[in-house]
């Protein structure tokens, strides 16, 4: 079952290239999986199959197969032929109001919002398509769209757009995707859970440590 890739922080080369940003939820990733014979038949987290039955993530299935598989299933016979070899993975943050670093409060409601899919074959839908294609589900805000440049990243930085984590930029034309976090998530990180998951999740870049 595809696996998300990980997510780097940005790098100076990517100053200028023409992306869109979307709000990086702070929740855990869950991927689903389907074709035209089976319909959504694999669930899994970040890193291992899951189904309805599993303590942890048994309730994100249920919500995803209510709330997305049929009218995903549409669309994808919609817009790709309903292809009987082809399949899809449908990637989503299983998030509550109140997560914070995958960690969730116990009993707080819970929801699934869409934030990649993957088609077997093709790669990643572009950023543009799929906002086009998938938008009339639950997606993440689009933060920014434009030329990623200092403004932008220190907008983000700040806080200016009142995010909880930062964002996730993706290339236009699908290229590459980062991440930008916002300088209070990252002090909150360092705060709540040390220095070594911060510098984990900053990819011990001492350039990004030095802006928080």
């Amino acid at each position: 079952m595809k696996q998300y890739p990980k997510l780097y922080y940005y790098q100076p080369e990517l100053i200028g290239k023409e992306i869109i940003a979307f709000d990086k939820l702070d929740g855990q990733s869950m991927r689903f999986e389907a074709n035209f014979n089976r319909g959504f038949y694999k669930f899994g987290s970040r890193t291992q199959m899951v189904d309805h039955r599993d303590e942890q993530f048994g309730e994100a299935v249920g919500v995803f197969k209510e709330k997305y598989a049929e009218n995903l299933m549409y669309t994808f016979g919609r817009k790709y032929n309903q292809n009987r070899h082809a399949s899809f993975t449908v990637f989503a943050e299983w998030v509550g109001d109140n997560s914070f670093a995958g960690r969730h409060v116990i009993g707080e409601e819970k929801d699934l919002v869409i934030f990649d899919v993957w088609i077997h074959q093709k790669g990643f839908v572009k950023p543009q398509k799929f906002i086009d294609n998938f938008g009339h589900l639950n997606i993440p805000k689009i933060i920014y769209e434009g030329d990623m440049d200092d403004e932008f990243i220190h907008n983000i930085q700040i806080n200016t757009f009142n995010l909880k984590e930062g964002v996730i930029a993706k290339e236009i034309d699908g290229e590459f995707m980062c991440k930008v976090k916002t300088r209070e998530w990252l002090t909150k990180i360092r705060t709540q859970l040390g220095e070594r998951f911060l510098m984990e999740d900053i990819d011990n870049d001492r350039r990004i440590l030095e802006s928080i």
